[in-house]
């Protein structure tokens, strides 16, 4: 039981690091794109630093520090613009004069 849920965990990590190469440039442009990935890479890998000591920590805090830091992902996500809607502001801001 315990094996299914690591692969299936293990699977999920994989897929949400393809969506993050897929999506990069949809929501950077492009000059930017590259960096912007290293820096949300480079963020993600420090976390994954501390996963090892935060799973060492009484029962309950490990998976509500999961769960805080989803529903914070998740929030955060509402507000991102891609790369149309921001084209379509500076297009907006043009044809208003600013």
């Amino acid at each position: 039981m315990i094996a299914s849920f690591v692969l299936l965990a293990k699977f999920g990590i994989s897929m949400s690091m393809c969506a993050c190469y897929v999506s990069t440039p949809y929501v950077f442009p492009v000059m930017q794109a590259g960096t912007a990935f290293g820096i949300c890479n480079a963020f993600g890998r420090g976390f994954a630093i501390t996963a090892p000591y935060v799973a060492e920590l009484d029962i309950p805090f490990p998976m509500e520090l999961f769960t805080v830091m989803n529903i914070i992902g998740l929030c955060l996500c509402l507000f991102v613009k891609t790369n149309d809607q921001q084209s379509a502001d500076v297009k907006e801001g043009d044809a208003n004069g600013n």
